[in-house]
C-alpha cells in the first residue's frame, strides 16, 4: 500500500500545472496629469521566452487591472520586461451613410487614435514595465499629449 502511495506522489508531482502562474498588475493611467479613461493598454514581452502578452481598458479613474489570453481574468500576467501600449481612440463622423440590414441609414464613423505614436506603436513605445513574482499594484503610466 505505502509503495502505490508513493507511485502516486510521484505521479502527481509531476504533473505540469495546466493554469499560467500569474501575478496581480494594475495601475493608473493619466494624460497630462488628468486620468485616461476607456483606454486600452497592452504589455508585450520584451524576450519572447519569458512573459506573456496583456491586457487591460482603464475605467473612467483611468484605473487599469491586466489579463492574459493564458491566465485567468483579471489576475494580470507572468513575470518579466515588458513594453508597453496605449491607446485611446475616438468615432469620428464620415458625413457618410450605410444602410442596415432593416434598411434603415446609420452613420459611417471611423477611428481616429488620440494618443502620439510614442505610445500606441509597439515598435516606438516609450512605455516599459517590470512585473514581478508578487502583486505588482503600482504600475503607473503618465503620459503627455506633447
Amino acid at each position: 500500500m505505502c509503495v502505490l502511495f508513493a507511485g502516486m506522489c510521484v505521479v502527481v508531482s509531476g504533473c505540469p500545472d495546466s493554469k499560467l502562474k500569474t501575478f496581480p498588475v494594475e495601475g493608473n493611467v493619466t494624460l497630462d496629469g488628468e486620468p485616461l479613461k476607456n483606454a486600452s493598454i497592452s504589455f508585450y514581452p520584451q524576450d519572447t521566452t519569458k512573459g506573456n502578452p496583456g491586457y487591460a481598458k482603464t475605467d473612467e479613474t483611468g484605473h487599469y487591472t491586466l489579463s492574459t489570453q493564458l491566465g485567468e481574468p483579471g489576475t494580470g500576467t507572468t513575470p518579466g520586461e515588458y513594453k508597453v501600449t496605449v491607446s485611446s481612440q475616438i468615432s469620428v463622423p464620415t458625413n457618410q451613410m450605410r444602410r442596415t440590414e432593416t434598411g434603415a441609414e446609420v452613420p459611417i464613423t471611423n477611428l481616429r487614435e488620440t494618443l502620439p505614436e510614442r505610445y500606441t506603436s509597439p515598435g516606438k513605445t516609450e512605455l516599459k514595465a517590470t512585473v514581478e513574482a508578487k502583486a505588482n499594484r503600482e504600475l503607473n503610466f503618465d503620459l503627455k499629449s506633447k
